[in-house]
């Protein structure tokens, strides 16, 4: 699909850089029902645009477009309150760069797949950017390659999601420290042996599992529970219960 400089596309429809689809309150609950069904929020000023790739997610692909933006604010909201699983994002948009959300993507919980729609012009800009120690970006499609092009870049971000167990969302999710932090919670550690381990203030790992804490959405025992099941062998994808001798 093309886009001309007067706003409209090939295809007769306007754009309108001021609309946002507001974030649907009911794809949290669905997603409870059915945690296997990904959320995703579209971000990008072609209306016309934002609506084929919602109507590709929402059919063939069964995904909850939970949200479309048309502004760098009105997507860091919409992501802020659907905390998706996908996010197509166009960097060129009315208030701003959109790359500039890439870093408040990096941070979220969970850190979102990320698919750059752009037109050939915008490519050496994103091709310059520093890619963050956490990048959330899965590929670049050209929208000038048009529909098949973008159906294949969202298959192959579904298919990443579905690979990726509880543990890797978790890495995924957490800092290097908050890791190193994470794992010792799961080993029973108290607050003070972990900040001699790792050679940090006790404060600083309080810090580090506030931010666990944000990130994970557990807290208390629901958190050391978590940790202690990510440092379990896994047996054919299973926790293995360190109690139990294996029969051979």
């Amino acid at each position: 699909m093309a886009w001309r400089e007067d706003g409209d596309s090939d295809t007769g429809l306007s754009e309108r850089s001021d609309l946002m689809h507001a974030p649907d309150p009911t794809c949290r609950s669905r997603r409870k029902e059915n945690p296997r069904r990904p959320v995703a929020v579209i971000i990008d000023g072609h209306v016309a645009f934002a609506d084929l790739v919602a109507g590709m997610m929402a059919g063939p692909f069964e995904v909850d477009v939970a949200a479309t933006a048309a502004t760098v604010a009105a997507g860091r909201t919409a992501c802020a309150a659907s905390r998706p699983d996908l996010v197509v994002l166009n960097p060129s948009l009315p208030d701003g760069c959109g790359l500039a959300l890439l870093a408040t993507l990096a941070t979220s919980s969970p850190v979102p797949r990320v698919i750059l729609v752009a037109d050939r012009e915008s490519l050496p800009r994103i091709r310059q950017r520093q890619p963050l120690a956490s990048d959330p970006v899965q590929t670049v499609v050209v929208i000038e390659d048009g529909a098949p092009s973008i159906a294949g870049a969202i298959t192959g971000a579904l298919e990443t999601l579905g690979r990726e167990s509880a543990r890797q969302r978790i890495e995924r999710t957490l800092s290097q420290r908050e890791m190193d932090v994470f794992r010792r919670i799961g080993q029973g550690l108290s607050t003070a042996t972990i900040a001699t381990e790792l050679g940090i203030s006790r404060q600083t790992v309080e810090t580090h599992r506030k931010s666990i804490t944000k990130k994970l959405g557990a807290t208390g025992a629901g958190l050391v529970r978590l940790a202690v099941l990510h440092g379990t062998p896994l047996v054919h994808g299973t926790p293995l219960d360190r109690g139990t001798p294996r029969v051979p």
